[in-house]
């Protein structure tokens, strides 16, 4: 018997143990009350019910790590005297467990690291479900990577209080160091469980971006991808479609801006090969592949981009259609539709598909 927090919640439409972990659904509720010395409650008068969704009780004590009930739909009182039924709400039974501790420090392999950002996220089942998948989709467009942060004192400390019993891995970051290995960590009721995170100053790779007449480019956005492994002269092949679609999306594996002088510089990258992108508004984007850590003085010249402009009109009158939709193909593409930027002296065809329903005139 528990004096325990309880709101009502709209269940999420996210899937569960996915890269919004660290999105509090119980900060969001339509109403809220505490158990009485029989751990029971009732809530009620709340507004706004859609009676079309599902929701969520979820309680909370300080002993305890974090219970919710099932899903469940809300009815308003209008509603059902309208079909005829009883008013009477179902009960529901809520049980919670005792929350699990992490504790750890976050060094550099000798000395304690401040300010680090430590990582609980669950673990990953090996079969990947809707979580994992939608948490491949987000890395892929840079969003965050989800799990519950903490940080570290003085000392490289920090601690995870009441977490829900089941797997996890905890990580550590701190700018400048590679990210430690991810440590898998697993929580019975009550358990304690210490951990030590190291991280690595590991490599560097750095340049400048500029124009063909040597004019550093400021500002220009500078991405870098981790290379695909070989297995036998063959990347995976679940990798390489990652890694397209991360370049196709506007992710990256790390992100910077080129100063004035239109320098960049990454740090604390792991052992391996990687590629430059860089890119500027009215250039050609380029990437250079292959890149180890170590390499400090890279050189990327950007194109100026080529433009292409024309009038659309019918060809009857010699009147101008104001909506259309042009397409563009670049020799050597296979007849591949293009959207640019095109460098100069690239050869290109164009068909168009006018509104049949403008009116010409």
């Amino acid at each position: 018997w528990l004096s325990t927090a309880c709101t009502v919640s709209r269940s999420p439409a996210i899937p569960e143990g996915g890269p919004f972990d660290f999105f509090d659904t119980g900060m969001i509720f339509f109403a809220a009350g505490v158990t009485d010395l029989e751990g029971k409650f009732k809530l009620a008068r709340f507004k706004g019910v859609d009676e079309n969704g599902r929701y969520r009780v979820i309680a909370d004590h300080v002993l305890y790590s974090r219970g919710a009930s099932e899903a469940f739909p809300l009815q308003s009182k209008s509603a059902g005297k309208e079909k005829g039924k009883k008013e009477e709400p179902g009960e529901l039974q809520i049980t919670l467990v005792r929350g699990g501790k992490v504790t750890g420090v976050v060094t550099d392999g000798t000395k304690p690291m401040a300010s680090a950002t430590v990582r609980l996220a669950k673990a990953p089942r090996k079969e990947k479900g809707p979580a994992e998948q939608f948490g491949m989709f987000l890395s892929m467009i840079g969003l965050p990577k989800g799990g519950d942060l903490a940080y570290t004192g003085r000392e490289g400390r920090f601690e995870y209080s009441r977490v829900t019993p089941g797997d996890y891995l905890v990580s550590a970051e701190v700018a400048g160091f590679t990210d430690s290995p991810a440590q898998p960590v697993t929580i019975s009721p009550g358990d304690e469980r210490e951990v030590t995170l190291a991280v690595d100053p590991g490599g560097e790779i750095a340049g400048t971006v500029a124009d063909p007449a040597s004019m550093a480019l400021a500002n220009a956005r500078v991405r870098l991808f981790r290379d695909v492994a070989s297995r036998d002269g063959k990347g995976d092949n679940e990798e390489k479609q990652f890694l397209e679609a991360q370049k196709f999306f506007g992710g990256a594996y790390k992100s910077v801006r080129t100063a004035e002088d239109g320098s960049f510089r990454f740090q604390g990258l792991q052992g391996g090969t990687y590629t430059v992108s860089a890119e500027h508004l009215g250039y050609v984007r380029r990437e250079v592949a292959g890149l180890a850590p170590g390499k400090l003085d890279e050189r990327i010249v950007l194109e100026p981009a080529a433009s292409l402009a024309g009038i659309v009109a019918d060809m009857g009158s010699g009147l101008p259609i104001t909506r259309f939709h042009v397409r563009v193909t670049k020799d050597g593409e296979g007849g591949k539709e293009a959207h640019g930027p095109f460098t100069p002296g690239d050869r290109a065809a164009n068909s168009v598909d006018a509104d049949p329903k403008v009116e010409r005139g």
